[in-house]
């Protein structure tokens, strides 16, 4: 019988000189050639799987670039009547591109938008999904539910918003102002106050995105019932309220003769801001706890004059740095100061410390 033969190649007679080498080999060799083997079969498959999943992310990067072009091309034509259509799988790619597009737009062209995602069906695929996704997907469709002001998520919303997790249930509560901004202030203002775990600069910054006659009837309202213990985080949160509500609760706190906590005298100190507060900061620059003296140096910065000059310099030997610094940084700061008056004042300082200050402070007012 003919012996077959590839390319030229006796495949017989190759496969009887591998058969021979491999008998002639004793077991410690066979393992290593084995080995070998297995190897580069492994080798072989993983760089296919490689492969695979590169093409397969290639596929699915061109797929979203034309999904995202199509539906960026819908959204932003006034002129036409299409809506976009979006699948339960494209669902998280529309979600990050209207999060992208809607944060650059405000106004009547946002509002339009809005009513052709809503029309489209999408408010409720997102409250679909929104209750089984993980937690990243939650907190996008959350997000996305809030800027589209879908009434019909609010129980959804207000469910996630009394949540344990901070993440979710902060993006939630932050949502639900978006959609409802009183009924839902209303709701959540106890938990701003009491929820340490959400950072009081997100509390401030959805805060600070309402109307302010409506945030400071509400915050007024809340620190008026809990008088005469004002809660620390909304005297931190003051800070969005109107000028005139400001003053005016300030003034009732720091006249109550009842002894309050030196955080939330500190707290009180930084949201003066109108001059005639100003002696409530002056009367707090012997305080004991070094924290209250640098707040009411800093108020004096912002509320106070050029006749603190001379109170304040006294507390330029202050033993606490920060003190000292403060002190020097409200003096240069003062518009009716002129540099030589600081350097003036610098020269007849005996503490090279409070000399040194004084200069410091001097120079970083004059970059900025």
């Amino acid at each position: 019988m003919a012996s077959s033969a590839f390319w030229g190649v006796d495949c017989e007679g190759l496969r009887g000189a591998l058969l021979a080498a491999w008998n002639g080999q004793d077991l410690s060799a066979r393992l290593a050639i084995s080995t070998i083997a297995a190897a580069g079969s492994a080798v072989v498959v993983l760089m296919g799987i490689i492969l695979v999943l590169h093409w397969r992310a290639g596929w699915r990067m061109e797929r979203a670039d034309r999904l995202r072009g199509r539906w960026l091309s819908i959204l932003l034509d006034p002129a036409t009547k299409s809506r976009p259509v979006v699948g339960r799988g494209d669902l998280e790619t529309f979600a990050l591109v209207w999060a992208q597009l809607v944060e650059s737009i405000r106004g009547d062209y946002r509002e339009s938008l809005v009513a052709k995602v809503r029309d489209a069906g999408i408010p409720r695929l997102l409250r679909e999904l929104a209750r089984n996704g993980n937690l990243r997907q939650k907190l996008l469709y959350v997000h996305v539910l809030g800027s589209l002001k879908d009434v019909e998520s609010r129980a959804l919303l207000a469910e996630y918003a009394l949540l344990e997790d901070p993440f979710l249930s902060m993006q939630a509560a932050a949502a639900l102002l978006e959609i409802d901004p009183r009924q839902s202030l209303e709701m959540l203002l106890p938990h701003f106050v009491d929820r340490e775990d959400w950072p009081l600069s997100r509390v401030h910054a959805a805060l600070m995105e309402l109307d302010v006659a409506l945030v400071s009837e509400q915050l007024v309202s809340h620190i008026l019932q809990a008088l005469p213990d004002a809660p620390l985080r909304a005297v931190k949160l003051m800070g969005c309220i109107r000028q005139e509500s400001r003053t005016m609760i300030l003034r009732m706190l720091f006249n109550f003769q009842q002894e309050i906590p030196w955080e939330t005298e500190a707290a009180l100190l930084e949201q003066i801001q109108d001059p005639s507060l100003a002696d409530f900061a002056r009367e707090r620059l012997t305080h004991p706890v070094w924290q209250v003296v640098v707040a009411a140096c800093k108020a004096l910065g912002r509320a106070g004059s050029e006749q603190d000059v001379a109170v304040l310099s006294g507390l330029l030997e202050h033993p606490q740095w920060w003190v000292r610094y403060r002190v020097a940084r409200a003096i240069a700061g003062f518009p009716q100061v002129r540099p030589i008056d600081v350097e003036m004042l610098a020269a007849c300082q005996s503490d090279p410390y409070a000399r040194d200050m004084l200069r410091f402070a001097l120079a970083e007012q004059s970059l900025a």
